[in-house]
């Protein structure tokens, strides 16, 4: 469904992602956001440190730092 709405203003990945983002909620579109960023990560973790991760563990540090970020969040909308 979502290729169907998004793939006339898709040309490219850029386009679709943006597509793709404005469609979702955006508790959705962090977590995708910060497992992108945990996968670039894991990857010069690899690359430059010889340290290899599983995607277990990328998930499961994605999921881990969009929650403490919630969390924060919450904490500072209720002081306000």
């Amino acid at each position: 469904m979502l290729k169907a709405i998004c793939k006339p203003a898709a040309s490219n990945f850029k386009d679709w992602f943006d597509c793709f983002l404005k469609f979702q909620g955006k508790e959705i579109a962090e977590l995708i956001v910060v497992t992108m960023w945990m996968i670039w990560k894991s990857r010069n973790r690899s690359l430059f440190a010889g340290k290899d991760g599983d995607a277990t563990q990328v998930g499961e540090y994605a999921k881990a730092f969009l929650q403490e970020y919630w969390n924060i969040h919450k904490r500072q909308e209720t002081r306000r």
